[in-house]
């Protein structure tokens, strides 16, 4: 059941073959559990565990980007690898005026300081975003990981959350869930803002790190031949998908369509939107993590009517997370090969209590 990759050459072809959809084989790779641990936040004056908040000047960049160690090695198996931060990133967050606060386990927002929601959509000039302390580090950090991957090896892109996320960051969630009652209209216009402000974000992000090997490899260890672009809308668990769908479907379609490639990012908690999701006519490929570690009442069944909803949409899909061999080859009987990737890690190789 396991496919077994023998260069770089091999998994590209591979790689090249699930964007067209014409894998007569799905893509797979069995990976290693990544175990949880806390990892002390990197600052000048030494690393943080409890919550504090930071600015850019303050972060030890050479080890937030692992400029110290060495090059991993190409791909592991199907999977192919890339550089990229070691820790929790809260760019798009920071950029758009959140106080920004790390610690051992994460890296995550305050809500801005915009005043009168009414207000909030005036208020935000994406030109002062860009002048913003964090923009600028993205751009530093972004430049130092190119050089240290010297193109022996593809620089990921960085953690870019979408239009939903950065909302979620900018008010708070309790009040974005409210907001969205009361003032349609300024959320919308402040989403467009932010889709303006992403859209340049990302494509100077692309144009800085420069195709490798004629594409971008992303952090998710997949390939594109050509400009890919890896988005996310984590917050979409807030809304009911009619809410979602008629709020911001259209700034995350307004984005994909700028792109080549591109790649959504949903979680188990999140599959209510991918029937939303798939509308997007450009989207390539949807991204599932499983998260059965952490979801009650988890359903295997629930994922690949997911799965089978963005095949029939004639989209990509990607699986990450813990799946049992049984479980892979139910899925593989389920589903189609065409398009399929799926990078998972079995139940034995984890133990939920093993947290360092």
């Amino acid at each position: 059941m396991q496919e077994k990759a023998h260069s770089i050459e091999a998994v590209i072809e591979k790689h090249c073959a699930f964007w067209e959809r014409s894998n007569e084989q799905a893509v797979l790779q069995q990976v290693p559990f990544v175990r949880w641990r806390t990892k002390p936040y990197p600052l000048k004056g030494g690393d943080i565990v409890d919550v504090q908040q930071i600015v850019p000047s303050e972060i030890n960049t050479a080890k937030f980007l692992g400029l110290r160690k060495p090059i991993p090695d190409l791909h592991y198996g199907n999977r192919i690898d890339c550089v990229m931060p070691l820790y929790p990133q809260a760019w798009m967050s920071g950029i758009i005026g959140c106080p920004i606060c790390a610690s051992g386990v994460s890296c995550s927002a305050l809500g801005a300081e915009y005043g009168d929601i009414a207000q909030a959509a005036e208020k935000f000039s994406v030109e002062r975003a860009m002048k913003s302390d964090w923009y600028k580090y993205l751009q530093e950090c972004t430049d130092a990981i190119v050089g240290h991957a010297d193109g022996k090896i593809a620089a990921s892109q960085f953690h870019l959350r979408g239009i939903v996320d950065m909302l979620a960051a900018y008010f708070k969630e309790d009040v974005l869930c409210l907001a969205v009652y009361d003032y349609p209209d300024m959320i919308k216009q402040l989403a467009s803002k932010f889709t303006e402000l992403y859209i340049e974000t990302a494509k100077s992000d692309i144009q800085k790190r420069g195709l490798w090997r004629g594409g971008n490899v992303i952090s998710w260890g997949v390939y594109a031949p050509g400009e890919l672009l890896s988005y996310q809308v984590d917050a979409s668990n807030l809304f009911s998908r009619d809410m979602y769908e008629d709020l911001l479907l259209e700034f995350d379609a307004q984005i994909v369509a700028e792109f080549e490639y591109s790649l959504i990012h949903t979680h188990y908690t999140g599959l209510h939107v991918i029937e939303s999701l798939v509308k997007i006519k450009e989207l390539g490929c949807v991204q599932i993590n499983l998260d059965r570690e952490a979801v009650p009442e988890w359903s295997l069944d629930k994922v690949m009517q997911a799965c089978k909803t963005v095949q029939d949409a004639d989209k990509c899909v990607l699986i990450n997370g813990e799946l049992s061999r049984d479980e892979v080859q139910t899925m593989l009987d389920a589903l189609k090969p065409q398009g399929l990737m799926m990078l998972y890690w079995l139940p034995e190789d984890w133990n939920p209590l093993d947290i360092k």
